[in-house]
């Protein structure tokens, strides 16, 4: 991902003692083949305005995705639709099904 924030901000904002972010997420992705999808992120720390973005291709078992959302912490995620099983598998794994999740 990239992050377009300083360090100042980034103290500001927490993001260096460990505390959950205030990061929005938003997973999108598109299937390429039986074994591979391209996955983009989009992440706003809502407290800062700074933004990641990125986009990677990923297996079934999704370890790259679970990196990210290990990294960003994010406090809501946004999944644009179609999205697949393991996605939402990987997900509410990490962070359980939301009190608003469809």
């Amino acid at each position: 991902l990239v992050d377009t924030a300083d360090a100042g901000e980034k103290a500001a904002a927490g993001m260096t003692s460990g505390k959950l972010s205030n990061y929005l997420l938003c997973v999108a992705e598109e299937h390429m083949t039986s074994t591979t999808t391209r996955i983009g992120l989009v992440a706003v720390e809502t407290s800062t305005g700074d933004v990641l973005h990125g986009e990677f291709i990923d297996t079934m078992q999704r370890p790259e995705l679970e990196s990210r959302l290990l990294c960003i912490s994010p406090a809501e995620i946004v999944l644009v639709e179609p999205i697949s099983e393991q996605t939402v598998r990987l997900i509410k794994a990490m962070y359980g099904s939301g009190s608003n999740a469809a």
